[in-house]
């Protein structure tokens, strides 16, 4: 609405089913291993605490097996103050988000989301499906076995060849 970053996408839910989902079933159907959670909300909520289109829309009636990960510090926007509190921990966790990206305040939130645990107010069942979800696409991409990256093409990065193919994805992407 109104061409805000992070913004509120007022839309109903059947125009958010017409026009916004036949990406995502195109990505799941082509098995896209994971999704980000975006910054912005969908009719006044937050989609980093949105339990419907995580969990209900994304991974039950879509079927996405992957993993859903967070955006940068996305859970300390769920109640608009600084920061993240217990009860945004829980509500993200519990809204269907696997991995999270908390990069300086990390040891604070595994302890939150073990007391949240401790407390009853995260299911152990949401854990393990969290960690089943990171582990499967792990081992599909064989990072158990190889966790570094190849190098042998490392000198071929920022070539020409991959210059060119850059600017190709982006002018068939941008968006406005």
């Amino acid at each position: 609405t109104g061409g805000d970053d992070q913004g509120d996408v007022q839309v109903s839910e059947a125009e958010l089913r017409r026009v916004h989902l036949p990406p995502f079933q195109a990505a799941i159907r082509r098995g896209v291993g994971s999704f980000m959670i975006g910054f912005q909300s969908w009719n006044g909520v937050k989609v980093h605490g949105h339990r419907y289109l995580i969990t209900d829309v994304l991974k039950k009636e879509l079927r996405f097996s992957g993993f859903v990960v967070s955006d940068w510090n996305g859970i300390d926007q769920i109640d608009g103050q600084e920061g993240f509190t217990p009860a945004e921990v829980r509500t993200a966790v519990n809204a269907g988000i696997d991995m999270f990206m908390v990069p300086d305040q990390w040891r604070r939130f595994i302890e939150t989301l073990k007391a949240e645990v401790r407390a009853g107010r995260v299911p152990m069942s949401r854990i393990d499906d969290a960690n089943r979800r990171i582990l499967t696409k792990k081992v599909e991409l064989g990072l158990f076995e190889r966790p570094l990256a190849d190098r042998r093409y490392l000198k071929t990065v920022g070539s020409a060849q991959h210059r060119a193919l850059a600017r190709q994805a982006v002018a068939k992407s941008q968006v406005l």
